[in-house]
């Protein structure tokens, strides 16, 4: 099973790097890569986006060149490295609470399902076919869960697990601005396990709550030299980037694509899908009600931070791309939910429909599935007819 799926992730990954020409996106990365340090550093800065993706793939360029493929990558083995950080965040919650072996006969494969669902979506994939920063934010967001994940399986964390979450948390942070609502996310569910063992007269509640603070405002501090930069680009946004808040269609399709991997959600296919999601996630709270509650709080929250504004015609950014992290979230629930599906035919059903709906090839039909791959190749290998324009 790891040999198919590692061949599965560098294979869907590495079939929409190899167009020769450059999307909008790929041409803004390669410019700024050709300034020096400095001169990229205060053009970032002009941009909406934190520094951190910019200066990795600097160095990328440098080893390996700023061909179109080379130059997108960087994204590629992030992705694939994603998947695998993906499994190790939810193998973690096998052994936590509930002992390796679940009593409904899944075992502790159920972490292979949220990988596979991580390795096959089509907004994971699409991050790793462009040269941008949401493959290696979703990195670093599953990098954060996976180290949280390891602190809350002891009582008292431990300091090696905390320090990588502060380390993983602060190169989110470098990585996109909307990592603040996963790391608010995980906040979030921290607090509550921490007033639920207050409440359990847990002694060592106090020690653990120091060390959590503490990583959180380690992680703060080692990107507060960038908060200044950070409200000048919201000041930006603020002024002109965005000059009316998002739509209902808008922010529907954004969400049915996010959750569903399509956006138009008036299919019997889409309505059966959300069945299997409800089935699934409520045998997640029923098999590991603590995992099910880690991962939902981070797929839900960054919703909800976003759009806290739009209902009082605030602008907001909704973008699919900007929710690629909390999609890991969503696909290690779902993991647990096959966990709390009782049966082997049960259990082989739910995997199949989870799988089937985020295959890049949903289609019923081979054919279908072949052109979904060429319009996939196409809209990727759209060539940029102004690359050097000024940015």
């Amino acid at each position: 099973m790891c040999a198919i799926l590692a061949a599965t992730v560098v294979g869907i990954r590495t079939i929409g790097n190899s167009a020769a020409c450059l999307t909008a996106d790929d041409a803004f990365s390669w410019r700024v890569t050709q300034r020096p340090l400095a001169q990229m550093l205060k053009c970032v800065a002009r941009d909406t986006h934190p520094p951190g993706y910019f200066m990795l793939l600097k160095g990328w360029v440098t080893l390996w060149g700023d061909s179109p493929v080379a130059l997108r990558g960087m994204s590629a083995f992030f992705g694939v490295i994603a998947v695998v950080v993906v499994y190790m965040a939810a193998a973690t919650w096998t052994t936590m609470r509930t002992g390796a072996t679940n009593s409904h006969g899944c075992s502790a494969n159920w972490p292979w399902l949220s990988a596979a669902l991580a390795a096959l979506g089509s907004q994971q994939i699409e991050a790793s076919w462009t040269a941008r920063m949401y493959s290696q934010g979703a990195l670093c967001c599953a990098l954060s869960q996976y180290f949280l994940s390891r602190a809350l399986s002891t009582a008292a964390p431990s300091g090696r697990g905390l320090f990588g979450y502060a380390l993983a948390a602060a190169a989110f942070l470098y990585t996109h601005h909307y990592a603040v609502f996963t790391i608010t996310a995980q906040a979030v569910f921290v607090l509550a396990v921490i007033v639920r063992r207050y409440a359990s007269g847990d002694k060592q509640v106090g020690r653990s709550a120091a060390g959590y603070a503490l990583a959180l405002l380690s992680a703060f501090a080692l990107y507060s030299p960038w908060a200044p930069v950070l409200a000048a680009q919201a000041r930006c946004v603020d002024a002109g980037f965005c000059e009316s808040g998002a739509a209902l269609g808008e922010v529907s399709r954004s969400f049915a694509y996010w959750c569903v991997g399509c956006r138009n959600w008036h299919t019997v296919w889409t309505w059966c899908w959300l069945a299997f999601a409800a089935i699934g996630v409520a045998a997640a709270f029923r098999a590991t009600p603590f995992g099910a509650s880690f991962f939902c709080c981070q797929a839900v929250v960054p919703w909800l931070l976003c759009l806290r504004a739009w209902p009082v015609g605030a602008p907001v950014i909704v973008a699919d791309r900007y929710f690629t992290f909390a999609q890991l979230s969503l696909f290690c629930l779902w993991g647990i939910g096959w966990r709390g599906i009782k049966g082997p035919v049960k259990s082989a059903c739910y995997a199949t429909a989870m799988l089937d709906s985020w295959c890049p090839a949903r289609a019923t039909s081979s054919a279908r599935a072949w052109r979904n791959l060429a319009r996939w190749s196409q809209r990727w290998g759209v060539c940029v007819q102004n690359c050097n324009a000024p940015i």
